[in-house]
Formats: C-alpha cells, sequence, structure tokens
C-alpha cells in the first residue's frame, strides 16, 4: 500500500516476516510493473478499453523442431510467443482478448492448452510437450497512467504505462526510464524537493522518449489485428528483407522509430 495519497506520497505499507510495516520515504519510485500496487493504489491507471487483453505464461518442455530463434504465431483475436531458452525447454505465452479467457474459471491447464491448439503451425508440435512449471495468468494488461510523477512519487517502467507485449519492448522501457528518472531523482533529492514539479523534467522526457515507440506498438497492433493485412505486410518484408531488418531493429530498440514511422515504409508495406 501506500502512506499518503495522491496530493502527495510519503513512504509505503509492505509486508514482511514481522508483519505489516509502514516505511516513510523522502521518494517513493514505484517499479513494481504492469500491475503496479502503487499506481492502483492511488487511482493513477487509465486503461485502453480497445487493446484489452490477458495473457496465460509457462515453460514448457518437448516442444518439437525448436531452434534458436523466437517464434510469433498469430490467428484470430490470439497470438503466441514461443522462445527457446534451451535444453528444450521454451517460454510460451498467449495473449488474447478477455471474451475468449472467460473459459479459464477452475481449468486453466486444459483452457491453455486448447489455446495453443489454435495455432496450427504450433499445435502439431506439442504432441509430447508438458508444462514444466506453474502456469501463469495475467491480465488485463493495457493501460497509461495519469501521471507519472506526483508529489514524492515517481512511476517507473510499466508502472507508468504499457500497451501490448507484442514487440517485446518492455525490458527496454524498464532500463531507459530508469536512466531518465536518475538524474531527476538525484537533483531532487539533493535539492530536499521531491515535488511533482522538481519531478516534471522526468515525465516529459518519458514522453519525449516513448512517443514514437507507442505508435509503432498501435501499428503493429492495427496489423496483427487484420490477417489479410498481416498477410500482405509479411509478404512485402519477405520480398524487402532490408524493410525486416528495420522494423526488427526498431521493435528491438536498436533504431530509432522514424525509421518506420515515415511514408516511404509504410507506403511499401502496405501496397
Amino acid at each position: 500500500g501506500v502512506l499518503g495519497d495522491r496530493s502527495g506520497v510519503t513512504g509505503v505499507v509492505a509486508r514482511s516476516a514481522r508483519g505489516e510495516e509502514r516505511i516513510p520515504a523522502r521518494l517513493v519510485v514505484a517499479a513494481d510493473g504492469v500491475h503496479s500496487v502503487i499506481a492502483r493504489r492511488l487511482h493513477l491507471v487509465r486503461p485502453y478499453g480497445s487493446m484489452r487483453r490477458i495473457a496465460l505464461v509457462a515453460h514448457l518442455d518437448g516442444i518439437s523442431n525448436l531452434t534458436d530463434y523466437g517464434e510469433m504465431h498469430v490467428t484470430a483475436g490470439a497470438y503466441c510467443g514461443v522462445a527457446p531458452l534451451g535444453a528444450g525447454l521454451a517460454n510460451v505465452a498467449v495473449v488474447m482478448r478477455p471474451p475468449r479467457g472467460a473459459g479459464i474459471g477452475a481449468r486453466p491447464e486444459a483452457f491453455f492448452w486448447e489455446q495453443l491448439g489454435r495455432f496450427p503451425k504450433l499445435a502439431p508440435r506439442l504432441h509430447a510437450a508438458v508444462l514444466a512449471g506453474p502456469l501463469l495468468r495475467t491480465g488485463p494488461l493495457a493501460h497509461r497512467a495519469a501521471q507519472t510523477v506526483g508529489n514524492g512519487l515517481l512511476l517507473a517502467g510499466d508502472a507508468g504505462g504499457f500497451y501490448d507485449p507484442f514487440t517485446g519492448q518492455g525490458i527496454y522501457k524498464a532500463l531507459r526510464s530508469a536512466q531518465l528518472a536518475a538524474p531527476v531523482i538525484v537533483a531532487a533529492l539533493r535539492d530536499a524537493d521531491t515535488s511533482r514539479s522538481r519531478l516534471l523534467p522526468y515525465e516529459q522526457q518519458r514522453a519525449r522518449e516513448f512517443r514514437g515507440t507507442f505508435a509503432v506498438e498501435w501499428l503493429v497492433q492495427r496489423f496483427v489485428g487484420r490477417s489479410r493485412v498481416l498477410a500482405h505486410a509479411l509478404q512485402q518484408l519477405a520480398r524487402h528483407p532490408a524493410m525486416a531488418d528495420t522494423l526488427v531493429g526498431v521493435t528491438g530498440d536498436v533504431l530509432p522509430a522514424r525509421r518506420v514511422l515515415n511514408p516511404a515504409f509504410l507506403g511499401r508495406l502496405a501496397l
């Protein structure tokens, strides 16, 4: 929990072996992920209604024909990421709209296997596959924060906003937001001023930094949600490997978003 309120945060409430503890702080940095307790307690979370998604995630052992490459499988209303971990293990995540997840109920594992069966290039490779750990469930995923700084408060990483995991950019956002936050935090503590106005440069820099990334994520979802459009785009990327390299570079955060967000690239992708 949080000590204070939206007008000013003065610490956190934590649970430990000694029980509940109240921990005062000059500044609380909420780096507690897509389901940030602090952001939710302060009513800062604003969902993207059109992008409501839930995810089922597990390690599987025994998927046939794994390589050293990650895989993305797309079908109507859902997609699945397969990330090989070595020694026959893979991290498998199915992301879908909540209506399809309504049947999870008391049979989450059966529901998970049923969803995997919807992907025609993946399902035949699962005959010998077994769960190698717990099945995790999370969602809804997409949200933004009404503000990422307040009096005594700063939201970092996914706590400050999250759109969709398809492009896998969460780690970069976490690290980059920490880089942006660090000098602002140091200066605020040095000056004994952790007010919203003193922390505001972080919010402004963060917005500028991730504006292009958000636009690319939005664009990718427009393709993923339309099978014919996606098929055409993939054909274009297959014909033009340099375009595919550019898109991967942007979603891998090694190239600037403007390399994709320009009329020449988008025109070639669509035509």
